[in-house]
């Protein structure tokens, strides 16, 4: 899947770097995959290197960036 067809299908997502992802800590925030599927909730930990980078040899992780609730008046 393109990067831009990525965006376009879910213009909140934000694709992670390696960095990005703390190990042997909670994660503030999920990780997503490029479809929006879960691959860790907030809370969860990444407890190491190997399953780091097993994450990004087999997805594409993103961080979801909520959106702001419409206006409505």
């Amino acid at each position: 899947m393109a990067e831009e067809t990525v965006l376009e299908a879910h213009p909140s997502l934000v694709r992670l770097n390696a960095s990005d992802i703390p190990l042997n800590a909670s994660l503030e925030w999920p990780i997503v995959a490029a479809d929006g599927s879960p691959l860790f909730d907030a809370g969860d930990v990444v407890p190491d290197a190997a399953v780091r980078d097993f994450m990004f040899r087999h997805f594409e992780p993103h961080r979801v960036i909520p959106q702001p609730a419409p206006d409505v008046r």
